[in-house]
């Protein structure tokens, strides 16, 4: 099972979710503690990566504002919106870690009815700032978009200057 079959049965099954927490565990598990492995620290164990995420959790509730009834708002997702008919959205984005001199980009590609069409993320292997990262993200996910054989594209990113001439 992949880890999109897990999302899938998830959200198949009956009863309420906590997508918050489903994201943070997978963030912690799969994310976090794999990279710390794979750069030479130690792989924690399942518990302790569930209990690590609990108080995560609980962290990141404590800290939004409470509205008068008592409960917190629900947080300003912005909402995803596909692509003109046709066409494919890129989406891309990265990340600097500069302690280990080095960033992440990842990429979504999303038909106009909101399938995924591919996704990537990869490490590169030497510093840039938050600027280039993004730019890196935005040709990494050009280049993806073509080798999958995807010519009619738009891209989105969280970066203005990088879409913006």
């Amino acid at each position: 099972m992949d880890f999109l079959d897990v999302v899938w049965l998830l959200m198949e099954a009956p009863g309420e979710k906590n997508w918050e927490g489903f994201a943070i565990m997978a963030w912690s598990l799969l994310w976090n503690n794999r990279n710390s492995a794979w750069h030479g620290g130690v792989c924690k164990r399942g518990k302790t990566i569930a209990g690590e995420a609990q108080k995560y959790e609980d962290e990141v509730r404590a800290s939004m504002p409470v509205q008068r009834n008592g409960t917190p708002p629900a947080p300003r997702i912005k909402q995803w919106t596909p692509p003109p008919r046709g066409k494919y959205k890129i989406n891309t984005d990265a990340a600097v870690f500069q302690d280990l001199g080095c960033c992440g980009v990842g990429v979504v590609i999303r038909n106009d009815n909101g399938q995924m069409m591919g996704a990537m993320c990869k490490r590169v292997g030497f510093p840039l700032g938050a600027l280039e990262a993004e730019a890196k993200a935005l040709e990494a996910g050009l280049l993806f978009a073509w080798d999958l054989g995807l010519k009619d594209r738009v891209v989105e990113s969280d970066s203005l200057s990088v879409i913006k001439p």
